[in-house]
């Protein structure tokens, strides 16, 4: 099945939506680790920054084999750009990424940061 552009956009902005409204909630039926209960000292280090180096554009090359699982040892060469930003107040980052190879494909990762656990969620 083919879709169009706006097609195709719409459906990218309901799951960025989706993803973004699962990240606010709290999560269910998730042991926390044991020292995580305790309070962060003042010497804890705060992980919300973990990402910053991803907040430019990236261009990087990239293979593929241009038959999988026919034993070729023929590769495609292309061209990925990936390009990050900070979330507003720190909460997290998010960063796009295209390829040349596929048209019209993006992919995008969302990364929270949570400050009780002093870690990231990934989505």
């Amino acid at each position: 099945m083919r879709l169009d552009n706006t097609t195709r956009r719409s459906v990218t902005v309901g799951v960025i939506f989706a993803l973004s409204t699962v990240a606010s909630q709290e999560p269910r039926g998730i042991a926390a680790p044991a020292e995580s209960a305790a309070p962060p000292s003042a010497a804890a280090r705060d992980g919300s920054h973990d990402f910053g180096f991803i907040y430019v554009k990236w261009r990087m090359p990239n293979h593929r084999l241009k038959k999988r699982l026919a034993n070729s040892h023929e590769w495609a060469d292309f061209i990925t750009c990936d390009e990050g930003s900070p979330r507003p107040g720190g909460i997290g980052d998010i960063d796009s990424w295209k390829a040349s190879y596929w048209k019209d494909s993006v992919g995008v990762t969302v990364r929270t940061y949570d400050p009780d656990i002093r870690g990231t969620r990934y989505f």
